[in-house]
């Protein structure tokens, strides 16, 4: 029966999310949901966690139901990693046969919901004679000895186990697959968990934002634990590329998608409009290159009648604002903050044009712009409203020039207000790359079939270790 776990798929996937669903309503909430809900449709058991997320458990599961999963979600401990050291934490479970106490005691420093200690307590009492915890406990002595620095502290590696370990008690034996969605944390807890549930296969997804942030060692470090990296669009893959240098590992590309049918078509124009609204969904970040965007209203010729609408918030809010107040462009721009997604299809109705003019901060060798395939961006062409974009990032996989929208340059002004201007006196081209713009989004990047690969990816991977496990067994049966 060596190896059976590999052999037998039972189409179960356990899904560490960042936090599910987030407070702030950001785009892992909506592609969490979306992905839950597409292997359900596919016939898959899904068991969900969420990184984060423990004091609001209630009220955020109120949340996922109303994005549409109804399944319990498992909430990994909160860990305040200023309160409490590492060394404190591995000394604590060296002894804990001798010592319960002083578990007990570093347990009530690190969690910020203490009636979760006594029970993690419990289970590590339980299991901390197994072979696999003693495997995943010598596995996180080397890491703080050889992985911990600014990214990932010691305490972070400790958070992480406990997470983990948290993970693989709660997760059914019948699971084939450990799925880290993103890049960030998820990964180090999806190995450590993976190694006390008995080597049990993970995958993670990887998003532009992440690879951005992670160093190199870690990105390489991580694709050797892996089972299968996936990356969410062109851009995070050659941002994957990039830092691991030569390799020969197969990174393919899943686009995360939206759920098209929420976004109806807007009416089509049969005239010139006299006045055009122009909308632009982004955080208020360097990145987003909005400056560029405010400058370009400024050039438009006088005959060129239109308001720009920025959703969003961050830190670039007031110097946006008072380049706005410089430029007096009080009656043209308004900053309107964040805004909720279900307020988005409202926006997409009264949107004649979307422009995210993207940039890249440093070198551009090294990509430092976060747009990847913008969710805004394809809702707004669920709804029939072309973009212009720049060629930054990843916002060029969605949008062909031309055909379905518009890139410029980025960091030029004139390109934009040019290309403003262009789709402003001819509405039938704008009508006729909106147009085009549903039907590519619906053929390319609708939930339904980009999970599709998410799927079979799946699918590829437990064979790829099944066949591995065989090859292991067989070799153990001849010595």
């Amino acid at each position: 029966m060596i190896g059976y776990k590999f052999m037998a798929f039972n189409k179960k996937i356990a899904i560490i999310a960042g936090t599910f669903p987030h407070p702030l309503d950001k785009p892992t909430e909506f592609y969490t949901s979306l992905e839950v809900r597409a292997l359900k449709s596919m016939g898959y058991e899904v068991q969900l966690y969420s990184s984060y997320g423990e004091l609001d458990a209630a009220k955020h599961s109120q949340r996922a139901k109303e994005l549409g999963v109804d399944d319990p979600i498992i909430f990994l401990p909160e860990v305040n990693l200023n309160t409490f050291h590492a060394s404190d934490f591995l000394s604590a479970l060296d002894n804990i046969k001798k010592q319960p106490d002083q578990l007990k005691a570093v347990l009530s420093s690190m969690l910020t919901k203490q009636d979760s200690s006594d029970i993690i307590l419990r289970a590590i009492q339980k299991n901390n004679k197994n072979p696999q915890f003693i495997k995943a406990l010598e596995t996180l002595k080397d890491n703080i000895q050889n992985r911990s620095g600014d990214f990932l502290t010691a305490e972070k590696h400790c958070a992480h186990f406990l997470k983990a370990f948290v993970v693989s008690s709660t997760m059914s034996e019948e699971i084939d697959v450990l799925y880290a969605q993103t890049f960030g944390n998820g990964p180090t807890i999806a190995d450590y968990a993976s190694i006390l549930k008995g080597e049990t296969t993970w995958i993670a997804m990887g998003h532009n934002n992440d690879t951005n942030f992670l160093p190199p060692e870690e990105v390489k470090y991580r694709f050797q634990k892996a089972s299968m990296i996936m990356a969410d669009s062109q851009n995070a893959l050659d941002m994957f590329n990039l830092k691991l240098g030569n390799h020969n590992r197969n990174i393919p590309v899943v686009y995360r998608g939206i759920d098209t049918d929420l976004y109806k078509p807007k009416p089509v124009d049969n005239e010139h409009k006299a006045h055009i609204k122009i909308a632009s969904i982004a955080r208020l970040e360097k990145v987003k290159g909005l400056d560029y965007l405010i400058e370009s209203i400024s050039m438009l010729p006088p005959d060129i009648s239109c308001e720009l609408n920025i959703y969003g918030d961050g830190a670039e809010r007031e110097n946006l604002q008072k380049l706005i107040e410089q430029h007096g462009l009080q009656d043209k721009i308004t900053i309107h903050g964040f805004v909720k997604r279900e307020d988005v299809i409202n926006i997409i109705q009264d949107t004649d044009l979307h422009i995210l003019p993207a940039i890249h901060v440093g070198d551009k060798k090294i990509s430092k712009t976060t747009d990847s395939v913008s969710r805004s961006m394809l809702e707004m062409a669920a709804g029939c409203v072309p973009s212009i974009v720049t060629d930054a990032g990843g916002l060029k996989e969605f949008v062909k020039d031309q055909r379905n929208g518009v890139i410029v340059p980025e960091q030029d002004s004139t390109s934009l207000a040019n290309a403003i201007t262009e789709l402003y006196r001819d509405h039938e081209k704008r009508t006729t790359l909106g147009q085009q713009a549903r039907q590519d989004v619906i053929q390319q990047f609708d939930y339904r079939n980009t999970q599709k690969d998410l799927a079979q990816l799946i699918e590829k991977a437990m064979k790829q270790e099944s066949n591995s496990s065989i090859k292991k067994t067989v070799k153990k049966l001849k010595l």
